[in-house]
């Protein structure tokens, strides 16, 4: 089995960047964990009509979660995501 590594994301719609994240599950696995009721991430104030799709920005070659978080900080503020409410790296929120 060929070995996974974390990726970095954005989830994408009209070509705005509605929010970057990061994980180690399959892309599948995640956006169905965006679209659940239950959802406590800052896909939650994306409106439910917006149709969005998730698109992989980097397969990060590391296992350490900062090396991760660093990546995902950098596509946070490189891409102005409109949705995230809190930045990934550090943690610190506008909502």
């Amino acid at each position: 089995m060929p070995v996974r590594f974390p990726i970095v994301y954005a989830l994408i719609a009209d070509g705005l960047i509605l929010y970057v994240g990061s994980t180690i599950l399959t892309v599948h696995e995640r956006a169905m964990q965006h679209r659940q009721k239950s959802n406590t991430s800052g896909t939650k104030n994306i409106p439910k009509h917006i149709d969005w799709n998730v698109v992989v920005l980097e397969e990060v070659k590391s296992k350490d979660k900062k090396v991760l978080r660093q990546r995902e900080q950098y596509y946070y503020e490189t891409l102005h995501p409109l949705y995230n409410a809190c930045r990934p790296y550090g943690k610190v929120c506008r909502f």
